[in-house]
């Protein structure tokens, strides 16, 4: 529970903001229409300050009403592409094809989507932009005949896979550096974020498999190790102190603590030094049968 106050000295300009974002959310429903987080924060700068107090604001206001920010018409901006043979339209507009070499946006209002059609075995999320392009590159789409999304674990894009796996429970796996940060973006996919732990029913899913780069797979496919820095140091300790990672015998702990003993971490990227294309080749034909078993 948290309390706000106008008169105290801290809580003057975040009961103001509240109110303000109160009176904004309320316009929006009573025209029937939306805007983005970004917005919220150009529509009154001398208020809202930074985008950071609107976000603080935001969360606030979804935990008072027990809504969620797109049920209040308020939209994060997606960063996610999707590639591969999914189609999607919105109210009063053509339907979307994403199965193309460059990868298709994916729309802030994932809710307003009236049709998705998906025809793939699996869904790949993959941490980076460059990785992304490059599986594109080396042709994917067809030798794997699977969906590719660019995995940012922006809100968009969390939707997006909820949505996909309430249709159709399209098997998902993720692709991630071998470090304790591609490790937590896994864990925003599978178990929810802290910031938004009260929307995970909404944006999580559970299924999501972690196909790699695990850390035991540095010293087994010789990868090129790179030292880790107190920052990484500081966020294993973090991760193992969360209640789905400090179980024993936790996959997740055991790979966490063999971080911390190898003292090292290794990028997707590295896998082009085995070979050109390893990764699609090899590599993520490998993961997905064993995961298979």
């Amino acid at each position: 529970m948290k309390t706000i106050r106008f008169h105290s000295k801290n809580g003057k300009h975040r009961f103001m903001l509240v109110m303000f974002l109160l009176t904004e959310i309320f316009k929006l429903l009573a025209s029937q229409s939306s805007c983005t987080k970004r917005e919220l924060y150009y529509r009154d700068p001398k208020l809202t300050r930074n985008q950071r107090h609107v976000d603080e604001g935001l969360r606030d206001i979804c935990s008072l009403l027990k809504a969620d920010p797109w049920e209040l018409k308020v939209f994060a901006s997606s960063k996610g592409l999707v590639a591969g043979p999914l189609q999607f339209r919105s109210k009063n507009e053509e339907m979307v094809d994403c199965f193309n070499s460059l990868g298709t946006s994916i729309p802030c209002d994932v809710h307003g989507l009236v049709e998705i059609t998906v025809n793939a075995d699996l869904l790949l999320i993959v941490e980076k932009d460059t990785v992304f392009r490059r599986l594109l590159d080396d042709g994917v789409l067809v030798r794997l005949t699977k969906r590719v999304s660019k995995g940012y674990p922006d809100v968009g894009t969390r939707l997006l896979l909820k949505k996909i796996w309430n249709l159709y429970q399209t098997p998902m796996y993720a692709l991630v550096d071998a470090d304790p940060y591609g490790i937590e973006i896994y864990c925003v996919y599978k178990f929810g974020s802290l910031t938004l732990s009260h929307q995970s029913h909404s944006l999580a899913v559970p299924t999501i498999q972690w196909l790699g780069i695990r850390p035991s797979h540095i010293a087994l496919l010789q990868l090129k190790k790179l030292p880790l820095t107190d920052r990484d140091h500081s966020r294993i300790v973090e991760l193992l102190k969360r209640p789905y990672i400090g179980k024993s015998g936790c996959e997740l702990q055991r790979e966490l603590k063999l971080l911390q003993q190898e003292e090292g971490k290794a990028e997707i990227e590295s896998l082009a030094d085995l070979s050109i294309d390893y990764l699609v080749s090899k590599y993520l034909p490998n993961q997905l049968e064993q995961l298979s078993l």
